[in-house]
């Protein structure tokens, strides 16, 4: 439902929208339930990546959606033969020329194993979307780094170089672009538990807008140093006051970070460690 409502009072008035939420069933070709996915926009469409089937098949999905906002028109003779859709075309003919549909997204190179819990976004200004890190059901969770060029249809994987500041593999993070930068926070890894740090991600492109490299920036550490590791027992109960209090100590010592004003600068440790 739509609520607009106006009130007065003090130096002015304000006015107050309510969103109105549409529901779209869904189609005979549409993606299958799942969570754990990542949803972006680009352009005037959002992508769908990812997910996991639990409480049907235990799958783990590496497939790829479109959803168009608004409309688009694309000659019959356009269409691709093998089903699948041209995303830098918009093929896609008849009835689906509305908005509001599903469409899938054809896939090119090496494809990303299926997961979720990944970190993903667009890159201002580009045609990159960026995937990082996940849960492939492995004993491991992922900390790879996948960029996928939405108009060339084509993955481009980078791993971790030695020297290079790099993400640990982690599961539940969260990602946003700002500014053609993108953002990376928290997460759950499987040796420090929840995370709070916070990375940047810049990706290094070509004239014709190709990924040639990336770029991991430490902007904060998540206070999971070798300092806090340290002080937390094997299990920590919630009966043993003087172990947990040792933990809670090492982490209220951490609260006076601050992220560097500089992209250079890198922490690593709590202070005085």
């Amino acid at each position: 439902a739509t609520s607009t409502t106006s009130s007065s009072g003090g130096s002015g008035s304000s006015l107050w929208h309510y969103c109105t939420w549409t529901k779209y069933e869904p189609e005979e070709d549409s993606p299958a339930a799942r969570h754990g996915h990542s949803l972006v926009g680009y352009q005037n469409k959002m992508v769908l990546f990812g997910g996991f089937d639990g409480a049907f098949r235990n799958t783990y999905m590496s497939d790829m959606w479109f959803w168009d906002v608004k409309p688009y028109t694309t000659a019959a003779e356009d269409a691709p033969a093998d089903g699948q859709e041209d995303v830098g075309s918009g093929a896609t003919i008849g009835q689906k020329s509305d908005a509001g549909h599903w469409r899938v997204i054809k896939q090119t190179g090496a494809i990303p194993p299926g997961r979720y819990g990944h970190a993903a976004a667009v890159v201002e200004d580009s045609d990159l979307m960026v995937v990082f890190g996940g849960n492939s059901g492995e004993e491991d969770l992922l900390g790879d780094l996948w960029v996928f060029h939405l108009k060339m249809q084509l993955w481009t994987t980078y791993q971790e170089t030695s020297g290079s500041p790099w993400p640990a593999p982690r599961s539940g993070a969260t990602g946003t672009n700002v500014a053609g930068t993108v953002y990376v926070f928290g997460g759950w890894s499987s040796r420090d538990g929840p995370l709070a740090e916070l990375w940047a991600l810049d990706v290094a492109k070509d004239e014709l807008g190709n990924p040639t490299g990336v770029t991991w920036t430490l902007l904060r550490d998540s206070c999971s140093s070798d300092k806090v590791r340290a002080a937390q027992p094997e299990r920590c109960m919630a009966t043993d006051d003087a172990k947990c209090g040792a933990v809670d100590a090492a982490f209220r010592e951490c609260q006076g970070w601050t992220y560097p004003t500089t992209r250079g600068g890198q922490l690593t440790s709590c202070p005085g460690s």
